[in-house]
């Protein structure tokens, strides 16, 4: 008597996949997801520190300009080769370092510091020039006529110039507006307001504000 075995029918899941695998593929899926997320977050913030730098190094080629020291007429402050940043202003303060463009040099830069003021006094005795804050008693003896050299007061800063200043600076008896006397430091080599006479602000650069180089001597500048 032939005897048959009865097998039993194999289940196959209805979606095809197992469900352990299934929920590995989903883990995946979100894992994926979330690393996309973060690598976009990651690619804005790239695009804005960008354009922040991109704003600050355009701010700072607007407000800032960089010169270096040719020569030894700003010594002991300044020295041959250093490398300074220059702000760039309409507002000059007495004693301030300032880089210009000489009238009779295009394309050269000096640096000098800022000695006389609009509203200063002049006072021209042949080569040799009085300079001054003048108060206002001062300015109405000046302005009156009954001013002279032995009335100068104790301030008064005497400097020799050359021909070429004496008639450039010719009768006037105070600074005009938006001109400047400057001297070097080195006073014994150095070509400013003695040779050159007054300067104009259209001619300035900018005030110096630190001197990154050398590494030695970098700091702020005064």
């Amino acid at each position: 008597m032939n005897q048959t075995t009865e097998r039993k029918p194999k289940k196959v899941p209805t979606s095809g996949v197992r469900p352990k695998k299934r929920n590995r593929r989903l883990k995946q899926e979100i894992r994926q997801r979330k690393q996309q997320e973060q690598q976009r977050r990651e690619l804005r913030r790239g695009y804005v520190v960008l354009g922040l730098l991109a704003v600050l190094v355009l701010l700072f080629f607007l407000n800032f300009r960089t010169r270096q020291v040719d020569g030894v007429s700003m010594v002991p402050t300044l020295a041959d080769n250093d490398r300074l940043l220059v702000r760039r202003t309409e507002a000059f303060a007495r004693y301030e370092l300032i880089t210009f463009e000489p009238a009779d040099k295009a394309g050269e830069s000096y640096v000098k510091r800022i000695i006389g003021l609009p509203g200063d006094r002049l006072h021209l005795d042949g080569n040799r020039l009085y300079l001054y804050e003048a108060t206002t008693k001062q300015q109405t003896n000046s302005q009156a006529g009954t001013f002279s050299a032995e009335q100068l007061p104790d301030g008064a800063l005497t400097v020799l110039l050359s021909p070429e200043a004496v008639q450039s600076i010719g009768t006037q008896t105070e600074i005009p507006a938006n001109q400047y006397f400057v001297l070097g430091d080195n006073r014994s080599n150095s070509r400013d307001s003695r040779e050159m006479g007054l300067i104009t602000s259209d001619q300035i650069e900018g005030v110096v504000v630190f001197r990154y180089f050398p590494l030695t001597s970098i700091g702020r500048v005064s």
